[in-house]
């Protein structure tokens, strides 16, 4: 019996080997993408619209699907724009499908040569509306098509209204920088041009760096190598002076909040517009990063207002996220002033409407509303190592959207009734869920 049970053991094994084959060096090397784990490449919501597209043939094809239905409701094809941008007379050619972005339910845009276009998807006709002016960088595209972007330390604005580019700081001084990311990229700064929700006015941050010192690093892409300076404030140090300028549309020149306070060189983080455009909220923090308040500022005068709340940490205050406005009376403040970061609903007049989370583990961001205008967050859950959609109703009543275990980075549908949930775990390479806003499953 066990020489029976051993030859069935080693004639099983035979046939398992029969169906894997050896993973060569040239394979791991040169054909990575080959075992790479097949989903939606690139999905987006189609504004106002119960549709997504992604990208296939390439990245030369994008296909809207219909996300009640499930079925192709109809493509947008390179071959297709090439064409309209042809009959516009226009020399240039998309490269792919994948340089497009929605900006409205039958409108994409995309920009090629530093011209931004459009192309109307019901017309098949491509519109270009400015070119942006030579050496653009930190390029941010409002709702309504205008752009605004840095060349060299100084802040452009090109209106879609009008087809003009007007440029907005005009410093020599390259100790001063205009348009990007301030503080060493501390604090959740990540960029340094915000758009208002109408469009009709940019918020920059600006820094002088005159009393930063300059440290040479070795660029050894040259032949021979060479030394470039860059500014970094050491501990203890000289450190920059930032401030916060808005432009709007046909002004002579820039206004700069009030900012102005105790400290000479104090951190100005996590900048938000409320949605009427009136209102900048600023968390300001000292230098010794033990404290910050959170400020409100006109943005047609730039007068301060009032401290709508303060932090305080014996160690460390170190706000993160932007405030999430509800309405343009009230705004969701993420803090970790009760040991884990969680979700707090404030007013205008800095009193707390209620404590909205109260989860011993980490929130990591708000990603927008629901149908129903009910908060969706991520957060880790019970485990560090994962991340998880949540929702969370403006009276506070939480519901977990994602169950599987793993990594998920949903793509929400703004206003909505579903989410796009894109997940890997250990045991699932990649998987792409279409799921409702209340955390039932559709399809695969």
């Amino acid at each position: 019996m066990k020489k029976f049970a051993l030859l069935f053991a080693l004639v099983l094994c035979e046939f398992s080997s029969l169906g894997q084959s050896t993973l060569t060096l040239e394979d791991a090397v040169l054909k990575g993408r080959k075992y790479y784990p097949q989903g939606l490449i690139m999905p987006q919501w189609v504004p106002g619209t119960d549709a997504y597209s992604h990208l296939i043939d390439g990245y030369q094809t994008m296909a809207i699907i219909d996300a009640k239905s499930g079925e192709e409701s109809g493509r947008i094809t390179a071959g297709q724009i090439n064409d309209g941008l042809a009959a516009a007379k226009q020399d240039v050619k998309l490269r792919g499908t994948w340089m497009l972005e929605w900006q409205d339910d039958h409108t994409v845009r995309f920009s090629e040569g530093g011209t931004l276009y459009s192309y109307d998807t019901s017309t098949k006709e491509v519109t270009a509306h400015f070119t942006m002016a030579e050496g653009n960088a930190n390029v941010h595209l409002s709702t309504n098509g205008n752009a605004a972007y840095t060349v060299g330390n100084n802040v452009l604005v090109s209106w879609n209204e009008d087809g003009s580019t007007v440029q907005v700081t005009k410093h020599e001084n390259p100790n001063i920088v205009s348009g990007q990311a301030i503080a060493r990229s501390e604090f959740g700064i990540s960029e340094g041009l915000f758009w208002s929700p109408k469009g009709d006015a940019i918020a920059f941050y600006e820094k002088d760096e005159s009393a930063v010192t300059s440290y040479p690093l070795l660029d050894i892409t040259s032949t021979p190598g060479s030394l470039n300076e860059i500014k970094y404030p050491m501990a203890g140090q000289g450190s920059e002076y930032a401030k916060v300028g808005v432009y709007r549309h046909n002004a002579k020149k820039p206004l700069y909040l009030d900012t102005d306070g105790m400290e000479h060189d104090q951190y100005l983080t996590n900048l938000s517009w409320s949605p009427d455009g009136k209102t900048i909220l600023l968390a300001i923090v000292n230098r010794t990063q033990n404290h910050y308040d959170v400020v409100a500022f006109n943005t047609k005068n730039g007068k301060r207002g009032e401290t709508l709340l303060s932090v305080s940490n014996d160690k460390w205050a170190e706000p993160e996220y932007p405030a999430y406005w509800v309405n343009n009376k009230e705004f969701v403040w993420m803090t970790e002033r009760d040991g884990y970061m969680n979700l707090y609903l404030y007013n205008t007049k800095g009193e707390l409407v209620r404590q909205l989370t109260d989860n011993d583990f980490v929130a990591t961001g708000i990603l927008g509303q629901d149908k129903s205008g009910d908060l969706l967050f991520t957060a880790t859950g019970v485990d560090p190592r994962e991340s998880h959609l949540f929702s969370v109703s403006l009276k506070g009543k939480q519901i977990q959207l994602t169950k599987a275990a793993g990594y998920h980075s949903p793509i929400v549908q703004e206003g909505g009734q579903y989410f796009i949930d894109s997940y890997s775990s250990v045991d699932v390479p990649s998987k792409d869920v279409l799921m409702t806003a209340g955390g039932k499953e559709e399809r695969t």
